[in-house]
């Protein structure tokens, strides 16, 4: 357990948590998920060559050699316990060498921790859908309409938010409209339900952005959505 200190109504750990976060926006977002279970944290912002090209994996090397600069950055800096606010950028870690003694906690790793049985349906980027194999994803359910959805509306956050959506594909129309986003959140909540989906982890930082804000208590009736960044607080917090 890492030693702990109170302030106000939380009470933080000693150790300092570097946060790599893409996306600005949803890195912030993620930050505070982890601020507010009491991990300290410093935030930075690199530039990483885009993971998706529409719906598909950017096989170009760049996202690799940039990840690990981004790593090697938080070791300059004295950091020894890293964590990617891109649920997606954690598949690139196998293709980086990570300096010793350094630990790079994953989502990945604390949704096993949390759920070593039954295990929630992993929504997120058609990418990590493809990839991930250990979780139920709306790709091995067969579930392709809702993938479909589900990228679209990672999209259409980036569109809001002001991030890169340079490599989205051509025909998601307005994609930096609210009003088109608020009705993809309100259509894939209704199909996972439809689907007899009732508990599904947000396994990709933009969706807990759209859910939170595009939902009601009410859409969300009868369906679990969690965020990820909360069991890696809860994670990294027992370490």
């Amino acid at each position: 357990m890492a030693a702990e200190e109170s302030a106000g109504d939380i009470t933080y750990t000693n150790i300092v948590v570097w946060v790599i976060a893409p996306d600005k926006s949803s890195g912030d977002a993620f930050d505070r998920v982890l601020k507010g279970n009491g991990i300290r944290t410093e935030v930075d912002y690199p530039k990483i060559t885009p993971r998706v090209i529409g719906d598909r994996m950017n096989e170009d090397l760049a996202v690799a050699v940039d990840l690990e600069k981004a790593i090697n950055k938080a070791v300059r800096f004295g950091h020894k316990e890293i964590v990617i606010a891109c649920n997606t950028l954690q598949l690139w870690l196998t293709a980086v060498k990570i300096p010793e003694g350094v630990r790079v906690y994953t989502t990945f790793e604390a949704a096993r921790i949390k759920y070593p049985n039954d295990r929630p349906v992993w929504l997120g980027t058609t990418v990590s859908a493809r990839e991930i194999h250990d979780f139920p994803t709306l790709i091995s359910l067969g579930k392709l309409g809702l993938q479909d959805l589900t990228q679209e509306i990672i999209w259409r956050v980036k569109g809001v938010t002001g991030s890169d959506v340079g490599t989205a594909k051509a025909n998601i129309k307005k994609i930096k409209s609210e009003e088109s986003l608020r009705a993809r959140v309100l259509q894939l909540l209704d199909g996972l339900k439809n689907a007899g989906i009732h508990q599904a982890i947000m396994g990709c930082t933009e969706l807990p952005i759209a859910v939170e804000s595009y939902a009601n208590p009410g859409n969300k009736k009868g369906i679990t959505l969690i965020d990820p960044a909360q069991l890696l607080a809860e994670m990294v917090g027992k370490v």
